[in-house]
């Protein structure tokens, strides 16, 4: 297994120590190479990753992805932003992605409160093609 980070960095071995975010120093300590953004945005793209993991705050029964944010955010002051962002194109053009989040009853709603990444929508079609 490659690990191949939305930061750009990428590596045959475990990195030295617990990433906080896909740009952590840490994952580039002693990478076995570097891209910046647009170049892992491009790989992911061209659909050149075989399994992509994606995270969010919330989930719903149709795979939908919310990372944006919680709350509603038509209501000035009920919505609250979060600091990480599922890109839609890493969950769209992937042979596989996998959703890694806490198994927490909050996170598993109806319906996200903000759509980030697609999943089957309202559940009437696939987005993926």
């Amino acid at each position: 297994m490659i690990l191949f980070t939305e930061g750009g960095s990428i590596r045959a071995t475990a990195p030295p120590g617990l990433a906080i975010t896909v740009d952590d120093p840490v994952l580039f300590t002693h990478a076995d190479a570097t891209f910046g953004m647009l170049a892992t945005m491009a790989f992911l793209q061209r659909g050149e990753v075989d399994v992509a993991f994606i995270g969010g705050a919330q989930i719903d029964k149709y795979g939908n992805i919310n990372s944006t944010g919680v709350g509603s955010w038509t209501s000035p002051g009920t919505f609250t932003y979060l600091p990480a962002v599922a890109v839609p194109m890493t969950w769209l053009h992937q042979k596989r992605v996998l959703a890694i989040m806490p198994q927490d009853p909050k996170k598993f709603v109806e319906k996200v409160d903000y759509l980030t990444a697609p999943g089957y929508l309202d559940g009437r079609g696939l987005v993926k093609a």
